[in-house]
């Protein structure tokens, strides 16, 4: 049998389905551990991330100011600014 192709092609999207459905259903089992990142990730990312959680929910509280953080791991300061929006 020769392999031409016109062959080749029309095998082509059954042998992409056989690889890309199983790793679909790994990617959809394997879900993501958001303690285990906590507990395991650098310091100074776990640090970014409750100041962004907390600048998002701040923004919530006060939806007229527009928030922001600032850590400064060598001074031993995390800090949220809300600067008030000015209407146009």
């Amino acid at each position: 049998m020769t392999i031409t192709r016109r062959s080749l092609l029309a095998c082509a999207p059954a042998a992409a389905a056989s690889l890309t459905i199983p790793a679909a259903i790994a990617v959809a089992e394997d879900k993501f551990d958001l303690q285990h990142w906590l507990d395991t990730a650098d310091v100074d990312l776990v640090a970014h991330y409750h100041a962004a959680r907390l600048t998002e929910a701040m923004a919530k509280i006060e939806p007229n100011r527009s928030f922001r953080y600032k850590i400064d791991s060598q001074a031993g300061i995390a800090m949220i600014v809300g600067d008030k929006v000015e209407a146009i």
